[in-house]
């Protein structure tokens, strides 16, 4: 996805969300191999994570 300010973000559509942080919510199915241990642990996704 190509955005304004010449940026490029490439995702997994399926988990592509809108927003700095998304908050997992908790009976959802996460692919847990893939999100950082503090994505675990606090169950909020940022652009850092």
């Amino acid at each position: 996805c190509l955005y304004t300010d010449g940026k490029v973000k490439i995702s997994d559509f399926g988990l592509t969300r809108n927003g700095t942080v998304y908050q997992i919510k908790p009976n959802t199915k996460s692919p847990i191999r893939w999100l950082a241990i503090e994505t675990i642990k606090t169950m909020i996704c940022s652009e850092k994570t």
